[in-house]
């Protein structure tokens, strides 16, 4: 019986934030892109006698964290994003990840850049870290 084989490409990946979709420029070490929930969807508490319940609690924010090269194009479409957003005092923008080649996607109505990213200037450039604070996302964890 033949197994299940699938592709895996980074090609695939769109990432769109406040419209813009980042085309070209991604980090070519590490994780491209990661997503972390701040809570768990659930809690427990157990009480002496055995009993337990479990809780809905609130998930908190989403840290998004997108590396790009250090010549991409999207570092200077974000920066002058967050100089609006700061100037507006705040504009949340939609954000989406999406794999054309599987089933991963997340979507956003209300994200905001948390801050520019930090700089380093050395002899060979390293990557530039976007981190981006994502409101109540629709997420369906990928599989190609």
């Amino acid at each position: 019986m033949a197994g299940r084989a699938t592709t895996h490409s980074l090609r695939s990946l769109t990432f769109s934030y406040g419209g813009y979709s980042v085309d070209s420029g991604r980090a070519d070490e590490g994780d491209v892109v990661t997503i972390e929930q701040e809570n768990d969807d659930y809690g427990y508490v157990g009480g002496p006698d055995g009993e337990g319940i479990f809780f809905e609690q609130a998930a908190g924010v989403t840290t998004v964290t997108l590396r790009l090269m250090k010549s991409a194009l999207a570092n200077s479409v974000f920066s002058a994003m967050q100089a609006v957003a700061r100037a507006l005092g705040g504009a949340p923008a939609p954000l989406m990840i999406s794999n054309a080649r599987g089933t991963g996607k997340m979507i956003s109505i209300a994200a905001v850049i948390a801050k520019l990213p930090d700089e380093q200037w050395a002899q060979q450039p390293g990557p530039v870290e976007w981190r981006f604070l994502v409101h109540d996302p629709d997420r369906i964890v990928n599989s190609n």
